[in-house]
């Protein structure tokens, strides 16, 4: 088995008793019906609808993670924590 460091992709993971509920209706696919170390590609978008960023999002047991570009974290790590 090989595994290889993906430099160009980044994590942001969110937890909490609201994690589930805040991301629901923050990103454009139905976080609440995710099942347990499921996934599913999603995105986040302006109140007007611009796509902002598309990622790989999964639950773990008690997080919630995006996987994304490396260049679009802070940014999207930013407008999420407002």
């Amino acid at each position: 088995m090989f595994f290889s460091p993906l430099r160009s992709s980044a994590l942001i993971a969110f937890g909490g008793d609201d994690a589930c509920a805040f991301l629901h209706g923050q990103l454009t696919s139905d976080v609440a019906g995710l099942a347990l170390q499921g996934s599913q590609y999603s995105g986040y978008c302006t109140p007007k609808g611009r796509l902002l960023a598309s990622f790989l999002l999964w639950r773990e047991t008690a997080n919630y993670v995006l996987q994304l570009p490396a260049s679009l974290r802070d940014a999207v790590h930013k407008r999420l924590s407002m």
